[in-house]
């Protein structure tokens, strides 16, 4: 796996490459790994993948917030990542990425979900970070949804804005 990157604006962004055959989410990681990020928000994401394991919603009337996730769906052929966003958190003591993205695959077919471990990189993957400050987002379980979310912190050299 080769990551590279450099962050720019006193550390407020990160701006990073994933080379081919990299495993998307592990190739994250190994970025803000590399450039000791912890938080922030995947703003821009776009390339190719060979390989792509994904997921989405679907009516669930017996579950909390009424949704629940299919199993995961994979595309063993290439496609276009053409958008893709998240968070970045920890969660339990370790990195979590929390990613959802727009493909298209080889026959021009649009697909959008959450992404899961298991998608490579064909060509490239390029990618922006804005870095938010350390434990400023935070993911755990939530009792009233029933799902794995993230929180944002209020800390106290952080100045909290109401809209």
């Amino acid at each position: 796996m080769q990551v590279e990157g450099f962050i720019q604006d006193g550390g407020k962004f990160l701006f990073g490459r994933l080379s081919p055959g990299t495993e998307f989410l592990s190739g994250i990681d190994a970025l803000c790994e590399k450039f000791n990020v912890q938080c922030g928000s995947l703003v821009g994401c776009l390339g190719s993948l060979s390989r792509a394991v994904y997921t989405y919603i679907y009516p669930a009337p017996d579950q909390a917030v009424g949704i629940k996730y299919y199993e995961p769906f994979i595309l063993e052929t290439p496609a276009e990542l053409i958008s893709a966003q998240g968070t970045i958190g920890p969660n339990k003591g370790k990195r979590d990425i929390h990613l959802h993205c727009v493909m298209c695959d080889m026959n021009g077919n649009f697909i959008a979900g959450h992404m899961l471990p298991g998608c490579i990189v064909c060509a490239t993957m390029e990618l922006s970070i804005l870095v938010a400050p350390e434990n400023s987002i935070e993911r755990s379980f939530d009792d009233e949804s029933q799902f794995s979310i993230f929180r944002y912190n209020t800390l106290t050299n952080i100045k909290e804005e109401k809209l």
